[in-house]
C-alpha cells in the first residue's frame, strides 16, 4: 500500500499493545522521545551535543515507566549513544532492566546504544539559542543546509540503524519460540529531528501505513518522551511487509504536560525533507 493509505487508529498504547498481541502482528516497534533537557527548555541547538535531563526530564522518564511501560514487554531496546537518551531509556525501562541487571547475558541481549540513533549534527552552532542562529545565517545569506551534516548523510545514517534494529528483531522472531498470541517488541529512544525523519521515511520510502487519524503531513513535534509506536507482519518467508503507524506522539503519562518546542527539530524540519 502506498505511504498516503490509511490504518485502524488504537486510541491508547494499551490498546495497541493488546491489539498487537492478538492479531496478526509480529513485531511492534516503540519509538520514544527522551526526556526534556535545560536546552529543549531554552531553545538551545543540542544536536550531538552530550546533554543530560533535566529534573523534569528526569521525572517524564519515570512516568513514562510508571503510567505507561511498566507492565509491557520488551524483547530488545536500542537507545542513542548521547546521554539524555540512555537516561532516559534507563527510567523509562527500569523494571524491564532490573529484572536483568543481575545476568549479564540477559542485559547484553536487552540494551543496545548506537551512534546511528543520534541527533542531527549541528556543528559549530551546537550549544546556541536557536533564534540567534537563524538571524545570523540570514545575515550571511546561507541556509540551514549550509550548517548542519549534510542530509543524505543523516538520511543513510538513521536507515543503516534502522535496516540493523530490524534485522535483529526479525532474527528474534524467527529464532525463539513465542507464544502464537504474543508479538517481538522492541523500543527504540532517540531524538526529535532523529525520529520524525525516521518515521517519515517508514511513510515515503518504505511505504508503511498511517492511522486515519494522522495527517502525513504531521508526522514531525515530537515531544519530550513521547511514544509513538509501529506495527510490522512478516511474510511467509520471514521478511518484514510494509507495517502501519497506530500511535503517534502519545503523552498521556503525562497528565500534567506542556508542550515545549525543539529547536533541533525546527531546524531539521527547515533543512531536511521531513
Amino acid at each position: 500500500m502506498a505511504g498516503s493509505g490509511v490504518s485502524k487508529a488504537e486510541s491508547s498504547i494499551s490498546e495497541a499493545v493488546l491489539s498487537a498481541d492478538a492479531g496478526n502482528v509480529q513485531l511492534q516497534v516503540f519509538f520514544i522521545r527522551h526526556g526534556q533537557t535545560d536546552a529543549n527548555l531554552n531553545h538551545i541547538l543540542q544536536g550531538q551535543m552530550d546533554t543530560t535531563l533535566n529534573a523534569e526530564g528526569e521525572r517524564q522518564a519515570q512516568k513514562c515507566n510508571q503510567v505507561t511501560l511498566h507492565e509491557i514487554s520488551f524483547d530488545l531496546i536500542y537507545s542513542s549513544d548521547l546521554r539524555r537518551c540512555i537516561r532516559t531509556r534507563d527510567l523509562a525501562f527500569a523494571n524491564h532492566i532490573e529484572v536483568v541487571r543481575t545476568d549479564p547475558i540477559k542485559l547484553g541481549r536487552l540494551l543496545r546504544t548506537t551512534q546511528d540513533f543520534r541527533e542531527r549534527d549541528c556543528g559549530e552552532y551546537q550549544g546556541r539559542e536557536v533564534s540567534e542562529v537563524s538571524r545570523e545565517i540570514q545575515r550571511k545569506g546561507l541556509s540551514w543546509q549550509d550548517l548542519l551534516e549534510p542530509q543524505d548523510q543523516f538520511d543513510a545514517r538513521l536507515d543503516r540503524g534502522w535496516t540493523t534494529f530490524l534485522a535483529e528483531l526479525v532474527d528474534l522472531e524467527m529464532s525463539t519460540s513465542t507464544p502464537p498470541s504474543k508479538c517481538k517488541r522492541a523500543a527504540i529512544i532517540s531524538h526529535g529531528g532523529a525520529i520524525s525523519t525516521l518515521v517519515a521515511a517508514l511513510v515515503n520510502k518504505y511505504k508503511y501505513t498511517v492511522s486515519d487519524a494522522i495527517p502525513v503531513s504531521k508526522i514531525k513535534g515530537f515531544s519530550n518522551t513521547s511514544i509513538t509506536v509501529v506495527n510490522i507482519s512478516l511474510n511467509r518467508y520471514g521478511k518484514p511487509c510494509p507495517g502501519s503507524i497506530v500511535v503517534f506522539n502519545n503523552v498521556d503519562h503525562l497528565s500534567d504536560f506542556t508542550a515545549v518546542e525543539n529547536a533541533d527539530q525546527i531546524i531539521v524540519d527547515k533543512a531536511g525533507r521531513v
